[in-house]
């Protein structure tokens, strides 16, 4: 586990250039993962292939829906996919993970999660 975590410590900032225009990253919050879910699309919630996760000490963000962290599939599929493989390592050690987001309410998905810049294991 200490080698995955080294590894992707090269590599443990991915920024995301997928957001609206009007927001911007003005927040970062650190903490251990409750969970973390990939859609497979046949829901009625998030698309295929997001990826949605939440902390411990999850922020409340005025995003009008579940108000957990995303990462949707406007984000490059090998950029999602290293953000999973950041996330799964971290859940699976218990490392805490730091999380960039826009506090405001102007980051947020269509169905009211609120959009990942950026992560960093801790």
């Amino acid at each position: 586990m200490k080698k995955i975590l080294t590894t992707l410590g090269a590599a443990s900032i991915l920024a995301l250039t997928c957001t609206p225009a009007s927001a911007v990253y003005n927040a970062t919050i650190q903490g251990t993962l409750e969970w973390v879910e990939q859609h497979a699309g046949n829901d009625a919630g998030a698309g295929a292939g997001t990826i949605r996760f939440r902390l411990t000490n999850q922020p409340t963000v005025n995003c009008g829906g579940w108000n957990y962290f995303a990462i949707t599939t406007a984000v490059d599929d090998q950029v999602r996919k290293n953000m999973l493989a950041m996330l799964l390592a971290a859940k699976t050690s218990g490392a805490p993970v730091m999380v960039a987001y826009d506090s405001a309410g102007t980051g947020c998905t269509g169905y009211g999660d609120v959009i990942v810049y950026y992560l960093r294991i801790v």
